[in-house]
């Protein structure tokens, strides 16, 4: 069965073997974002260092699919931190594999459903992207009022 998971103890070293094996495209990395990176299989010292930056963030969750499955893990894992306050958090390492656009986003609804609720007390969730066009057009928004 395929769920979520806090990256921690005996899940690691099978974590960054599995880094070293598949590819994937690191879309966020130390809490920047970027959609146009192409695949890459880590080498060792690569997933080392990605393991233990998921490991130092707050909530290290990688979609685990279970000890019977020949892929251990998922198409997408995600760190985050506490933003501002403990009530914020923010995303700092989103991995995926392809389709990328939809494992992002699949990535992300992933963290929210599990860390945005009444139990952790956490209410907002920031994704650090940048919008495409923003630099150049600027940020234009129409709002139609009702009228009264």
């Amino acid at each position: 069965m395929i769920g979520p998971c806090y990256l921690h103890g005996a899940l690691i070293p099978k974590f960054r073997d599995h880094l070293m094996e598949f590819a994937y495209y690191r879309v966020i990395r130390h809490g920047l974002s970027n959609l146009n990176v192409g695949p890459k299989t880590l080498t060792l010292e690569e997933a080392e260092t990605t393991v233990n930056d998921f490991t130092n963030w707050r909530f290290p969750i990688v979609c685990f699919a279970g000890s019977k499955s020949s892929i251990p893990f998922f198409n997408y894992h995600i760190a985050l931190g506490f933003g501002e306050n403990e009530r914020e958090v923010t995303i700092s390492e989103l991995l995926v594999r392809e389709p990328v656009h939809e494992n992002t986003v699949k990535g992300i609804l992933l963290a929210y459903y599990t860390l945005v609720n009444d139990k952790t007390g956490i209410e907002k969730m920031r994704v650090p992207f940048v919008l495409p066009g923003l630099k150049e057009e600027g940020l234009k928004i129409k709002i139609d009022l009702p009228k009264m």
